[in-house]
C-alpha cells in the first residue's frame, strides 16, 4: 500500500510513464477496476485523453457493477461511475463475486 505522502510522487511517475507508452505508439490500455491502483491508473489514462485523444480506456471488471461496489463508499462508487461511461470498452468476466473472480481478471 502507498504511504498517503507518497501518493502525489508516485502518481507524478505513473504520469511520465504512461505519457512515455503513449510516445512510444501504445494506445490502448487496459484497468481491472479495484479501488486504489487499478483507479488511478484508469483516471490518469482519461485524463491524457486531453493530450491524447487517440488513446483508449478498456475495463475488465471481475463481477458485475452492483456485486464489486456492494460494500463501497459513496465516493468510490461515483469514482467507479465516472471511469466506467468514459471507458472505450468494459468486459465482465463473471456476473456473481466469487473468490476466483479478481484471480480470473487477472
Amino acid at each position: 500500500m502507498i504511504a498517503k505522502k507518497h501518493i502525489s510522487h508516485v502518481l507524478h511517475q505513473l504520469q511520465i510513464i504512461l505519457t512515455l507508452a503513449v510516445e512510444a505508439g501504445y494506445t490502448d490500455f487496459y484497468a481491472g477496476g479495484t479501488i486504489g491502483w487499478d483507479t488511478y491508473c484508469a483516471q490518469m489514462v482519461l485524463d491524457l485523453r486531453q493530450d491524447y485523444p487517440n488513446i483508449a480506456l478498456h475495463l475488465v471488471l471481475p463481477c458485475s457493477k452492483e456485486e464489486q461496489t456492494e460494500k463501497w463508499t459513496t465516493a468510490q462508487v461515483n469514482a467507479y461511475d465516472t471511469i466506467l461511461m468514459q471507458a472505450d470498452s468494459c468486459e465482465f468476466i463473471t456476473e456473481e463475486y466469487s473468490k476466483d473472480c479478481m484471480r480470473l481478471r487477472n
